[in-house]
């Protein structure tokens, strides 16, 4: 498991340290000398068990770490290390909890807009989070995304258009000069005009970048943990919030399905609070 891990082309390398982590948390549990024939109902059983009362992990926690056993217990029985008909995840069901999608509130959003930057680096960071909040994209994404990504009909029209890097599903012809007022032409302009060879933005490292956003928020007393992800649950968010249109959601931002483009339109709060004040009591 560990050389499939070390030698696989297919993910990036904060993934691939994330799996070799839940590698020591086997060893943690079973010892060094495990084997594939080893892993049996029982023992997933077991292991569930010693991640929630040993290391203390959140529910979610353990499901991430039984997805990642799952999948290289499949490439193991494809590359014949382990017989089809043994394995548990057949019968073990793997729980999740639906978590709380934490974004901006457009005041907040606005806040973020206002600050000014003190360094450079800080100036690219909010930037590029800025950029997510208009367009949605993951940090992954913007990482990748180069002038050829855009399409200029006029210098104040602009269609957005990449390859998610994570699912794998394409964005189309986003029309950024009309999403949040055009709010992310001003930093496409900027970026392009000092030819980064990263690609659009110079890139931080997601540590870094997300201790610098939440240093920001301090500052600006925003009382929610500010990181790279927030910027692209602000636009499922507010677009909820502004169209309450599934569909343009899932459209926009990538989604493989609509159920998950549902979750903006139940969480939005202005939503909610807007149809609760036209009850008659």
């Amino acid at each position: 498991m560990e050389e499939e891990i070390r030698s696989r082309t297919d993910i990036e390398d904060s993934t691939r340290r994330t799996h070799l982590s839940r590698i020591k948390k086997l060893k943690d549990f079973a010892g060094e000398s495990l084997r594939f024939e080893d892993i049996d109902y029982k023992f997933v059983e077991g292991f569930e068990d010693y991640l929630k009362k040993v290391k203390k992990n959140t529910q979610n926690t353990v499901w991430s770490s039984h997805k990642d056993l799952k999948t290289y217990i499949k490439r193991a029985i494809k590359k014949g290390y382990m017989d089809k008909d043994s394995n548990p995840y057949t019968e073990f069901t793997i729980r999740k909890e639906e978590t709380n999608r934490e974004a901006l509130e457009s005041s907040e959003l606005l806040l973020m807009e206002n600050y000014k930057p003190i360094s450079v680096a800080e100036e690219i960071i909010l930037d590029k989070f800025l950029f997510s909040c208009y367009t949605g994209m993951r940090i992954s994404d913007q990482n990748l995304v180069k002038e050829e990504n855009f399409n200029f009909t006029t210098k104040k029209e602009c269609y957005l258009s990449f390859k998610m890097k994570k699912v794998k599903t394409t964005v189309r012809n986003m029309p950024i000069h009309k999403l949040f007022s055009g709010k992310a032409m001003p930093i496409v302009h900027k970026y392009l005009e000092q030819e980064n060879d990263t690609g659009l933005f110079p890139i931080r490292s997601d540590q870094y970048t997300n201790r610098v956003l939440k240093e920001i928020a301090k500052k600006l007393e925003i009382d929610k943990t500010v990181t790279t992800h927030i910027g692209r649950h602000t636009f499922g968010s507010i677009l909820a919030e502004k169209t309450s249109d599934p569909i343009l959601i899932k459209t926009l931002m990538g989604h493989k399905k609509i159920e998950t483009s549902m979750i903006y339109i139940t969480m939005s709060k202005a939503r909610i609070e807007s149809k609760v004040d036209r009850i008659i009591w």
